[in-house]
């Protein structure tokens, strides 16, 4: 994850709770999405209401027999809703698509950066916006989480580790423990003794 971002991410986290949404329609997919709400980034209706509809990685896209050509295309919910219509595709299907193409790879640190032409016709430059995807358990990690000799938040994978091996090492001693009881009760004796 890019390293501002992940560094603002951290920072809340260490003060407060996150939410994460999952969304049912973000996904050109189709599939649900836990989305981080995040003011600044796409999960920001305001954010997402500016960005322009582009397709212009088509990771995601699908193909499609034209009706008219008889030929396979590719298409995808996300792209501008014109094109979708175009290649025959439902109006419904556009509604709330974000595309993850474009915004994971900014997650990332690799925004696409293109001209765009304004309703008013005056050209700007866009730098796509980052759509953070993470799990339920994001506020977990506020466990693991410590403050670097620079100020920065990190955790190490170690402790992460570690804390998912400790649940299973505890029903590994239990099963253990069971086993001995029901197995050779003398031995219980040994254990107790």
């Amino acid at each position: 994850m890019e390293t501002k971002m992940k560094q603002s991410i951290l920072e809340e986290i260490a003060n407060s709770d996150m939410e994460v949404f999952t969304d049912p329609v973000a996904s050109p997919t189709g599939y649900p999405f836990k989305v981080l709400q995040k003011q600044g980034t796409l999960s920001d209706e305001s954010v997402y209401a500016n960005r322009p509809r582009v397709c212009s990685l088509g990771y995601l896209r699908t193909p499609y027999i034209d009706s008219i050509t008889g030929k396979i295309g590719y298409r995808c919910p996300a792209e501008p809703v014109k094109d979708w219509l175009k290649k025959g595709g439902d109006i419904e299907a556009t509604k709330g698509r974000k595309c993850l193409c474009n915004s994971l790879m900014a997650n990332v640190g690799l925004p696409q950066v293109r001209h765009v032409m304004e309703e008013n016709g005056e050209k700007k430059t866009y730098v796509e916006d980052m759509f953070i995807t993470i799990g339920d358990e994001v506020n977990e990690c506020r466990r693991f989480l410590e403050r670097n000799q620079d100020g920065t938040w990190g955790y190490s994978a170690s402790k992460v580790v570690e804390y998912l091996r400790s649940d299973w090492n505890e029903r590994q001693a239990q099963k253990s423990l069971t086993e001995i009881i029901v197995s050779e009760p003398t031995k219980l004796d040994m254990v107790s003794n």
